[in-house]
């Protein structure tokens, strides 16, 4: 029985068991609070949001920085972290915005495929993590799919000019020049 009460007043929102000492509970990153089995349960059907408030589980995660929890639903295979927001986000868009590294490396272990989608400006993963300067997020999405170093948005600006329009990081531009210098030679067959 669903029941969408406060969870102040110690009802839980998926059931209508009050809290007792020694619950499992599972607080989620909207804070909304659940019976550890119960939300599990909700999970195992394909509901990616909570029950009471609906904002997607992986977005405010990977909002917050909330690894553990995304380790326990990604470890049980109870949802796929692609689903797109109302602004074409995914989860992984907003690690890479964050610059959450381990996040992106678990969500990228799911759904490579993931590397290569637009929100609703055009931009991927990738050239979100080189407007934000997050080196470490750059290089394991580049590993992942250099394929996204290669796509293009607005006026067919790659990801050399949004690191020069956007951040100006030294770090960040040596970065994606000798990846595209790797990668040319490998292109040519040169491996020296």
């Amino acid at each position: 029985m669903i029941v969408f009460s406060d969870h102040n007043g110690g009802e839980s929102v998926i059931c209508s068991e009050d809290y007792v000492d020694k619950d499992s509970l599972c607080i989620l990153p909207c804070e909304h609070v659940y019976h550890h089995d119960n939300i599990s349960g909700w999970w195992s059907i394909g509901v990616n949001q909570c029950p009471k408030c609906h904002h997607d589980y992986y977005s405010l995660a990977s909002m917050r920085g909330h690894i553990e929890l995304v380790k326990f639903i990604l470890s049980r295979n109870l949802l796929l972290p692609a689903e797109l927001d109302v602004r074409k986000s995914s989860a992984l868009h907003v690690a890479s915005i964050k610059g959450y590294v381990e996040f992106v490396k678990k969500l990228l272990v799911v759904n490579l495929e993931m590397c290569l989608t637009h929100d609703c400006e055009g931009r991927n993963h990738l050239h979100l993590a080189v407007i934000k300067g997050r080196v470490a997020v750059i290089k394991e999405l580049v590993q992942a799919s250099y394929l996204a170093a290669l796509q293009t948005i607005d006026r067919d600006e790659n990801v050399l000019h949004l690191c020069v329009k956007n951040n100006n990081q030294l770090e960040t531009l040596n970065l994606l020049v000798e990846i595209y210098v790797y990668n040319r030679k490998e292109y040519n067959g040169d491996k020296g």
